[in-house]
């Protein structure tokens, strides 16, 4: 199962337990790391926002350059958000302590006080994500659903952080690259029946199956996913390739009893 279908089978679950109370559980988040995973919604009102995360997962990054001249770490303006909280500065800060160790990016552990950690992860999710709670299953093969508050993340999974390479993930196409699609599909002989874009994602149906997955190179990479007998979803592969202080996330075992309790008080009141 990968992530889309994990946030879409957390969203069901939820749907088949609390629908008869009038509320509605919309998967947001999909390629858009920016945005809440799940949306509820009670009676047409919007009520919180849930983080949804395999047991075994990276939980969030922020792109941070060296600099020689000042031997610190500068937060990147293209991070989302855009300004460094304190809690991302104060890992940046820890690190130019030891410039000469962490200017060149590698993937071992980071080394610092893992309270630095779960303060930027909780901070991130509940500011900039808005998302009040956590929802996540005891194995990465099965297992029951795990629920919690975003404020008790660390009573639930123990975290790591390195600051390597990564390159930019995937996104939806906005409308600049929907424009130049059907130019290239047809360039590369590609029949499309249809194009659709429902305001968040862009699917195309072609004539003739294409396998499970292709890329077409232009000035922006497409990619090409099946999600069905000739039906396509594309992204747009990103290729920039920077150091990120990256966070990773490991249950602590045995997992604690999951906290439904907050989490129904909050949608039902």
């Amino acid at each position: 199962m990968n992530f889309t279908e994990f946030e879409l089978s957390c969203a069901f679950y939820l749907y088949e337990r609390y629908a008869h109370y009038g509320c509605h559980f919309q998967v947001s988040g999909g390629l858009d790391s920016s945005s809440p995973d799940i949306i509820v919604s009670r009676n047409g009102k919007h009520v919180c926002n849930i983080e949804v995360k395999e047991p075994i997962a990276q939980c969030s990054q922020f792109v941070a350059f060296p600099e020689e001249s000042t031997r610190s770490f500068i937060y990147s303006s293209q991070n989302h958000p855009a300004i460094a909280s304190d809690s991302s500065n104060a890992i940046l800060s820890e690190m130019a302590k030891d410039f000469d160790r962490y200017k060149m990016p590698s993937s071992k552990e980071l080394g610092l006080d893992k309270e630095l950690y779960y303060d930027r992860i909780i901070d991130y999710y509940s500011s900039f994500k808005d998302s009040k709670f956590f929802m996540t299953r005891e194995s990465v093969d099965s297992g029951n659903f795990i629920f919690f508050p975003t404020s008790s993340l660390r009573d639930y999974f123990d975290v790591t952080a390195c600051y390597r390479q990564k390159k930019s993930g995937s996104h939806n196409p906005n409308r600049n690259e929907r424009d130049i699609l059907p130019a290239l599909l047809k360039e590369h002989n590609i029949k499309v029946t249809s194009i659709i874009h429902d305001g968040k994602y862009t699917d195309i149906i072609v004539e003739a199956d294409r396998g499970e997955r292709f890329v077409l190179a232009s000035s922006t990479d497409f990619q090409f996913k099946r999600i069905g007998e000739k039906s396509y979803r594309v992204t747009c592969l990103g290729k920039t390739n920077n150091p990120n202080v990256i966070f990773s996330i490991r249950p602590k075992l045995p997992w604690k009893a999951s906290d439904w309790d907050s989490f129904e008080n909050t949608i039902l009141g």
